[in-house]
């Protein structure tokens, strides 16, 4: 059971099981595919210490973004995001005194927390997908994907 306190709010998520995990996954990865070729530049860019690399990074990532956007919609990229998030739980203050979460309600909670919302879905796909991304030993889901279906020298 993970826990993470963002701007004073409490969060707390649990195990979320492999038929919900995995479905989630492969729609986050499906829409990442827009920001695939803009990867070597916006990488290049956070390791260039010169305020020129850091632009040619932004206007990638912004490009990269845009075709996430465009493929999604803007209804597609929000329900993605709110069930990101509503995998976790809320302390709210009435929870608080006896130690308790509720269930996240994404427009409820957040409404007046927009800054929130990000800070929250990065802990819950961190703590959700963070192993499964990296691994052991370096072996992490790209690595497993080529495993699988490129041939082998």
């Amino acid at each position: 059971m993970a826990e993470k306190t963002i701007n004073g709010v409490k969060y707390r998520l649990g195990t979320v099981s492999a038929m919900l995990a995995i479905p989630l996954l492969a729609e986050i990865i499906a829409a990442a595919g827009p920001l695939a070729p803009h990867l070597p530049v916006i990488v290049a860019a956070n390791q260039d210490e010169a305020a020129e690399g850091k632009l040619f990074g932004d206007a990638a990532f912004l490009t990269a973004i845009s075709g996430i956007m465009l493929q999604m919609g803007p209804m597609g990229f929000t329900d993605l995001l709110r069930r990101i998030v509503e995998l976790a739980e809320i302390q709210r203050p009435s929870d608080e005194a006896i130690g308790s979460y509720s269930p996240i309600i994404f427009d409820g909670d957040f409404t007046e927390n927009l800054s929130d919302i990000l800070p929250v879905a990065r802990w819950v796909l961190g703590s959700t997908y963070g192993d499964f991304f990296t691994g052991g030993a370096g072996i992490g889901l790209l690595e497993m994907f080529k495993a699988g279906f490129l041939p082998r020298e």
